[in-house]
């Protein structure tokens, strides 16, 4: 998940505005990415064959779990919704907290005996 992170970082860091339907289809493709990837981990670690663990991701029903939903599917788009609604104030927030955005983002009051220009 830190990888992701560190992607998501590099992608976007030096950005100013960062459009909404971007993150949701980056949010989609990096879950993605990082739910493909930690399936195939976990065939090569226990010993199964990588592609049962692919479909076990986004096969509902799939033996032996026998999940309802495709967990894969659900998990990404659950992300994806939530990039493009939360994202960017968390974004903003985050860079306010960081100072990421310089003097003029931060809520300051100004220093005892000089002026608010």
């Amino acid at each position: 998940m830190g990888a992701i992170a560190f992607l998501a970082g590099l992608l976007w860091k030096r950005r100013v505005n960062i459009a909404r339907a971007e993150l949701v289809v980056a949010g989609f493709l990096l879950t993605a990415a990082y739910d493909v990837t930690t399936s195939l981990a976990s065939a090569w670690m226990f010993g199964y064959k990588w592609w049962i663990s692919i479909l076990q991701l986004y096969v509902p029903f799939f033996p032996p779990f026998g999940v309802p939903y495709s967990f894969g599917l659900a998990h990404e788009l659950t992300t994806a919704v939530l990039m493009g609604t939360v994202g960017p104030t968390l974004i903003t927030r985050s860079r306010v907290l960081i100072g990421q955005k310089g003097r003029e983002m931060r809520h300051t009051t100004p220093e005892p005996g000089t002026s608010a220009t």
